[in-house]
């Protein structure tokens, strides 16, 4: 009887901790194979950033937290926290495990004294760069929210990047597992950066809507594209992903907030031209100097601009079609269709099967598309829902047509 007892507590006991064990990797959160969907958070606090955040972390706990609830509500997985202090990463990364998001964090304000070593050019201190590693780096870097670490923000060329290269080194040499990021300062940088440093990814900005652009400027999402074609080419020549940061803030009589199918639009012809990862620049609303304020998409009572809506339905759709294109890259041997109001970019996955993603690129305008792609295969399906699309076969062309909506997109699939 009492071999029987023992028998049922150690088998219910070990029932128990299987289903807590499961329970507990119910809600841990995937960082493997992540394709970002992310957004920038303003994590200066106090003076230092406009007052964004409270500079006590006890205070600004709550914050994080219902800012992130808005966030993840908005389907990112991802978010970028420049500038955040020591003191702060505790209460950040509880507030974004809490709701599911992964955080790349900035050691201190401009990158600490990691930072300041890089962006001066001056000879790297080991020693410096150790003791930060340890202090600062260590204490967080098992949190189930930490993903990467952000050294510095737009490191400019010469000796900066040969800075960021030697940390980076450093870093890999002190955990191999964490991964170094920074954000490059659109496309001029990306060809240096990826031959100094030899990453695994590359992430540049690039913000074309001026202020004096007009309404759905379709020149600038031409030159969005441009930028994103060649910041993906500098990273695949040395196997590194690129990631796309997109405009989406104004500063003023700088840039202007980019209309909702702009931001579409942006987004996604980085994905057409190649890019892993997209990121929305900004959340938050700071001043950017003592008379211009840059406005984020959010007001500085937390108020959602249409922006922020579109941001959300972007996410949202594009949610359901990472999982296929985290495997495409550009075809090799077909290069993507860019004509008056549309582009259209020939794919490929991991095992040969051939993609079309299209772009109706006007802002401004519904178009009909009229698509094709050279292949051997008979039909067209539209992802995510493997909708049957009527294809007519011309030569060696597959052709269709589709009605898109102003700066939207199309990922389709040929069997």
């Amino acid at each position: 009887m009492l071999f029987a007892l023992m028998k049922h507590f150690l088998r219910s006991a070990t029932l128990l901790t299987v289903g807590l064990l499961l329970m507990g990797c119910s809600h841990a959160i995937q960082k493997d194979h992540v394709f970002p969907l992310g957004l920038w958070y303003e994590g200066g606090v106090g003076d230092a950033r406009d007052n964004v955040l409270p500079k006590d972390p006890k205070q600004a706990a709550p914050v994080y937290d219902r800012n992130f609830a808005d966030i993840a509500a908005h389907n990112i997985n991802v978010v970028v926290v420049p500038n955040s202090p020591p003191d702060h990463h505790k209460p950040l990364l509880d507030a974004a495990a809490a709701h599911h998001l992964l955080v790349i964090p900035e050691l201190g304000l401009d990158g600490g004294p990691i930072g300041n070593m890089i962006r001066g050019g001056n000879a790297v201190d080991p020693a410096v760069v150790q003791q930060q590693f340890k202090d600062v780096l260590d204490p967080i870097k098992n949190h189930p929210a930490f993903w990467r670490v952000q050294l510095l923000d737009e490191p400019a060329g010469g000796p900066p990047m040969k800075n960021y290269a030697t940390v980076a080194a450093a870093l890999n040499a002190h955990d191999p597992k964490i991964k170094p990021f920074c954000c490059l300062a659109g496309p001029g940088p990306v060809h240096e950066f990826v031959q100094v440093v030899r990453p695994d990814v590359a992430a540049f900005d690039f913000y074309p809507i001026g202020n004096a652009k007009p309404a759905n400027d379709l020149q600038g999402i031409r030159d969005f594209e441009n930028a994103s074609a060649a910041s993906v080419g500098e990273a695949r020549k040395v196997g590194a992903d690129c990631w796309a940061v997109i405009q989406c803030h104004a500063i003023t009589g700088i840039l202007r907030y980019p209309s909702p199918t702009e931001v579409r639009a942006m987004t996604w012809v980085s994905l057409g031209t190649g890019a892993k990862g997209v990121f929305w620049f900004l959340y938050q609303t700071e001043h950017f100097t003592q008379n211009q304020v840059m406005d984020g998409l959010v007001d500085r009572d937390f108020n959602a601009r249409p922006d922020w809506d579109e941001v959300g339905r972007l996410a949202k759709e594009l949610k359901l079609l990472t999982p296929t294109l985290i495997n495409l890259k550009p075809a090799a041997d077909e290069k993507p269709t860019v004509i008056r109001r549309k582009s259209m970019y020939p794919m490929v996955d991991i095992k040969g099967h051939k993609y079309l993603l299209a772009v109706n690129v006007d802002p401004g305008e519904h178009q009909t598309l009229h698509l094709s792609l050279k292949t051997t295969a008979k039909k067209v399906v539209r992802l995510p829902d493997n909708k049957l699309i009527p294809s007519v076969r011309k030569g060696d062309m597959l052709t269709w047509h589709e009605d898109f909506e102003p700066g939207s997109g199309a990922l389709y699939r040929v069997e």
